[in-house]
């Protein structure tokens, strides 16, 4: 799978997915700096990948509200600085969605995986 880690994702995640053979780009590493979050998710879905990130608002608002394209959002949403309980987490929530993964909105929270439906259009 290809993800792409906002610039609030620790590394560690990137080199996590990486051992597990999937193709990872951070935005703090690969990309210039101070790239608005619009920016961001319109560089995931050109390169197809999911991103992952900590921010819980700015993303659902892009998707949701404004309806923008893109393949698929994690937010790690757990106030733990212990990075193999984010590791662990997401490792089990990419192997129970891996089918769905390009087409939703997850959160990951202490108590478990939340899936949000596509977006449905809009009439205009």
């Amino acid at each position: 799978m290809k993800f792409l880690l906002d610039e609030n994702v620790e590394y560690r995640i990137a080199l996590f997915l990486k051992k597990q053979s999937h193709d990872v780009k951070a935005i703090a590493h690969d990309y210039p700096n101070a790239l608005t979050d619009r920016t961001v998710l319109a560089i995931a879905a050109a390169e197809e990948r999911i991103l992952i990130t900590n921010d819980r608002t700015d993303f659902r608002t892009l998707i949701f509200d404004h309806q923008l394209p893109h393949c698929g959002v994690i937010v790690m949403h757990l106030n733990t600085p212990d990075i193999a309980v984010k590791q662990e987490r997401l490792f089990e929530a990419i192997d129970q969605y891996k089918d769905q993964l390009s087409q939703h909105y997850f959160v990951i929270m202490p108590i478990g995986t939340i899936l949000q439906p596509p977006v449905e259009k809009r009439a205009r």
